[in-house]
């Protein structure tokens, strides 16, 4: 009977490996995230960086209000939302898994610049510069005075992010429903291309809002190049790939309603809390390197990237131009780094 029972109990740790593995790589991401987060909050860095002279359109003061306003509101909603499931020690629905886990991808907003600046935020929104020193590998200089804006933070990765997977869910089972013969690959390469065309509708308008810049790109690949308002094409499209990938992860659950990284969860007989921190942790860690592959493929693309267009001072923000120590990006200009460039006095913190 022991021999029994201690064969059982070896097969189901085997057959629940799968999800513990995910929640530790998971979990990995979270710390990773509360130590860059906190290290910053808690630096000299941890300070507003400068709009300097230049005042915002009309068209883009609107934008800042509904920003504020909207993603405000809805990163409250959204923690609203999980601690009532918390404190009445409900099951979390697949989405409330899909918020938390892709909130422990945030740390990873400002890595496109890891290499050299190719996207940059309106300084006007209220911000406190950025944790970018602080992520592991870090080389562009001045990284800290990327303006995160924290309204936008509040929203983006656990509402914003979120609302677009359930997007490209809607199409793939609008696809399975309407087109069953199309095979899995067609209908996940449609829902892609549905994606990446929606998100670059969403972005043109955050552009052109003057939310953010992409003074950083290849112009042959590019919409308005040359100017402020310039959108690389190609980063619609890549985001979509991670995006499409966290949509198919919960399209298609098993009988139990478990994602391909939670299968097996039950037979752990966790109770409802603990098996909702391991879901939140398995998803998040799927969800941090479905995303890192678009921050893989943009940093690829920052190496060749075309000369920075005119931009008004609340894009530049003190990361690079005159007065910075630090020339913006030029076509065919060596990558300057805090290791290349010691006499710029730009130590890592």
């Amino acid at each position: 009977m022991t021999n029994a029972t201690s064969t059982l109990s070896a097969s189901t740790a085997i057959e629940s490996r799968p999800v513990l593995w995910w929640a530790t790589l998971g979990a990995c991401f979270l710390v990773l995230q509360l130590w860059v987060l906190g290290s910053w909050m808690l630096s000299s860095r941890f300070v507003a960086s400068d709009p300097g002279p230049d005042t915002l359109s009309a068209v883009a003061v609107i934008m800042q209000w509904l920003i504020c306003l909207s993603f405000g509101i809805g990163g409250v909603w959204a923690v609203f939302n999980l601690g009532r499931s918390l404190l009445r020690g409900e099951r979390f629905s697949g989405f409330q898994v899909l918020m938390l886990g892709t909130w422990t991808a945030t740390w990873q907003d400002p890595t496109l610049n890891l290499f050299r600046p190719i996207f940059v935020y309106n300084s006007h929104y209220w911000n406190r510069g950025s944790w970018s020193e602080f992520v592991p590998f870090w080389m562009s200089p001045n990284g800290s005075k990327m303006p995160e804006p924290i309204f936008w933070q509040m929203g983006c990765y656990i509402i914003m992010q979120p609302q677009l997977v359930l997007f490209t869910m809607g199409v793939i089972y609008a696809l399975r429903r309407r087109c069953p013969q199309l095979g899995l690959a067609s209908t996940l390469l449609i829902a892609l291309v549905a994606c990446g065309a929606f998100n670059t509708l969403n972005e043109l308008v955050l552009v052109f809002g003057e939310v953010f810049a992409y003074p950083g790109v290849v112009h042959d690949w590019s919409l308005f190049p040359g100017t402020q308002y310039q959108y690389p094409v190609y980063e619609g499209f890549l985001w979509a790939i991670g995006t499409t990938a966290c949509a198919a992860l919960f399209c298609f659950p098993d009988a139990n309603g478990h994602t391909l990284v939670e299968r097996s969860i039950g037979k752990l007989q966790l109770s409802t809390r603990k098996e909702n921190l391991l879901r939140v942790l398995a998803a998040g860690g799927f969800i941090n390197i479905a995303l890192f592959f678009y921050i893989f493929c943009c940093l690829l693309i920052s190496t060749h990237i075309d000369t920075w267009p005119e931009l008004p001072s609340y894009f530049s923000s003190g990361i690079c131009g005159e007065g910075t120590g630090y020339p913006c990006p030029t076509k065919g200009a060596a990558i300057p780094t805090v290791q290349m460039a010691p006499d710029l006095n730009l130590s890592r913190p």
